[in-house]
């Protein structure tokens, strides 16, 4: 996790050494600081825990813990970016995990490609039981990169897009029917998959990777939030951390029909990223429940 923190601007402090210092910078007033930190408290298994937020401009760092009269036995670092802008996903399940991580899985719903998160802010799972419940999710979401590359954009004739769309609308229709029990969908899209699969084998005598495939997504390492993507770049934007003074890339990216945001340091990309280029890479992905409170939450700072 801590190697994660260079995405939103802290590359030096992804050694532990550095990180432990800088954190106990921060945590070095007890009680913590109000003028460093903001904060929610809930309750896990009746304990007292709380989730504390440190601003950086656009991104933060999250401190969970667990309450002791006024001190703070801290279990969990995380980065985040302050992204509101969102998705809704249907079918939606949410599992957790140790240290108070929470993984929200779902399909998106305008493309029905799973996917799935690790919630950055975990108090209002907790404060919410109805949100537990609930199919349907509108959630912030984007990914956390430390690993990623730069290719020269393809070029497709209108021919080329026309069926790059028929093909995403056909696997959309499948997917819809699979999401209501139609096995013959399922069968057919597992069909449709082998028969990409001979086809990459053959062509990969001749050709290489990055020429075969127009884009993907795909978990990597089985970690549940992480994974590999090739998209296309349609918009580059450069977000600064306010206390490092250090910037990164945002992308945006069209991967398999669906808008993906990455966070990636100039110093973990190779290549300059430009619209109509692609980017190759791997990503850990967050987000948060209810994106639209922040307003009611009077939250500056969000996207």
């Amino acid at each position: 996790m801590i190697r994660l923190f260079s995405a939103i601007g802290m590359s030096q402090y992804t050694s532990r050494k550095a990180f432990d210092a800088f954190l106990t910078k921060l945590l070095q007033e007890e009680p913590v600081d109000k003028t460093k930190f903001s904060g929610q408290r809930y309750m896990v298994r009746g304990q007292h825990h709380v989730e504390l937020y440190h601003d950086m401009g656009p991104f933060q760092l999250i401190v969970r813990g667990q309450m002791t009269g006024t001190y703070i036995r801290a279990f969990a670092v995380m980065p985040a970016i302050k992204e509101k802008r969102g998705y809704r996903l249907i079918d939606c399940e949410l599992a957790e995990s140790e240290e108070d991580m929470i993984y929200l899985m779902g399909q998106e719903q305008s493309s029905l490609e799973p996917i799935c998160l690790c919630l950055s802010e975990v108090y209002r799972f907790y404060q919410s039981p109805m949100l537990r419940r609930r199919r349907t999710l509108d959630v912030s979401c984007y990914g956390l990169s430390v690993e990623g590359k730069v290719l020269l954009g393809i070029e497709r004739s209108e021919e080329d897009e026309q069926l790059i769309r028929e093909d995403e609308q056909w696997r959309r229709q499948h997917l819809e029917r699979m999401m209501k029990g139609d096995a013959q969908a399922a069968e057919e899209i597992r069909e449709s998959e082998a028969r990409a699969e001979e086809e990459i084998e053959e062509r990969l005598q001749q050709e290489d990777v990055y020429s075969i495939f127009d884009t993907f997504l795909y978990p990597a390492d089985g970690a549940d939030h992480f994974y590999t993507m090739l998209g296309d770049i349609e918009h580059v934007e450069k977000l600064m951390n306010s206390e490092t003074e250090e910037w990164v890339y945002y992308l945006e990216l069209n991967v398999m029909g669906q808008t993906l945001r990455i966070a990636i340091n100039p110093r973990d990309l190779v290549g300059e990223p430009r619209p109509g280029r692609r980017f190759m890479g791997r990503a850990f992905f967050q987000g948060r429940l209810d994106p639209a409170a922040l307003i009611l939450e009077n939250q500056s700072m969000f996207y």
